[in-house]
């Protein structure tokens, strides 16, 4: 797992010259950290500490209001080490989850150096692994002829099996199965969709936005397509057939909902190959 230290961030403030305040005492390097782009991968980021006496070992208590399990309890200096870092645990912290405290050298609040704001949150690096295909027999088939199966780019995030499957409603497809008179609003512009710790697809939003309207009831009658338990709590037991169902093919079984009224499309399955995959044209024609 990687591990990061705070030269390399995106600090607020840092002074050019620093002396540890007092004698026998230690000053965090830095007043403020902030960092929200942190690869996801990363286990511990470092905080630099120092101290103006080096002649002997030391440790310094530290308290913290970061969450339960981040900070230590104490910070080390070896004889003869001058600075050191106080390693932060992020291992419990999830990607986007604002990771927001104080630390405090115990003891030493009379010293300005004394204590650190931190703000530091996990971010994916998304890669481009290439082209797939995507498969909406709603939103996208003009006929039965015609499946509608387009191109998209497959973003993953790195050492992850998490993807993004980037501009899966293009404007001139949806015309194409529907009429420009039901194409009224900007859809999603990709869907993240990942492997859950139960085993089966999960989303990063579970609602999506498909650019579709059914004017004929409204002009608010948008079509969304969301997850099973987030259309209804007793329709959790539909979620698991959101999963791979063959290598780098991917099954969204959505509930096809029209926004604002009582009426809907019942549920769908929609295909994904990811890069590499099998043709989706020749799996559907079988």
């Amino acid at each position: 797992m990687a591990a990061l230290s705070v030269a390399a961030c995106n600090v607020d403030y840092v002074r050019e010259t620093f002396t540890p305040d007092g004698t026998n005492n230690a000053s965090f390097v830095q007043t403020v950290v902030s960092n929200t782009s942190i690869p996801a991968a990363t286990a511990t980021y470092n905080i630099p500490i120092a101290r103006s006496d080096a002649s002997s070992a030391q440790t310094f208590n530290l308290t913290s209001t970061l969450p339960a399990g981040v900070c230590p309890a104490s910070v080390n200096f070896a004889a003869g080490e001058y600075e050191t870092v106080v390693p932060l645990n992020l291992t419990g912290i999830n990607v986007g989850t604002p990771c927001k405290g104080a630390i405090t050298i115990a003891d030493q609040a009379a010293y300005t150096r004394s204590s650190i704001n931190v703000t530091l949150a996990k971010a994916y690096n998304w890669v481009s692994i290439g082209k797939g295909q995507f498969y909406d027999g709603l939103a996208l088939q003009p006929s039965d002829e015609d499946l509608g199966i387009i191109e998209c780019e497959v973003l993953q995030a790195e050492g992850f099996d998490r993807w993004r499957l980037m501009e899966p409603f293009p404007k001139s497809q949806l015309i194409a199965a529907w009429g420009a008179s039901y194409v009224t609003y900007a859809p999603d512009s990709y869907i993240e969709f990942f492997v859950n710790d139960k085993g089966y697809i999960d989303f990063a939003s579970r609602t999506i936005k498909t650019g579709l309207t059914y004017t004929s009831l409204g002009e608010n009658a948008y079509i969304y397509y969301l997850y099973p338990s987030t259309y209804a709590s007793s329709q959790a037991e539909n979620d698991p057939l959101n999963t791979f169902v063959m290598d780098k093919v991917a099954q969204f079984y959505l509930a096809q909902t029209i926004q604002n009224t009582t009426s809907w499309f019942g549920y769908g399955a929609k295909y994904v190959s990811l890069p590499g995959g099998p043709d989706l044209n020749e799996l559907l024609s079988e």
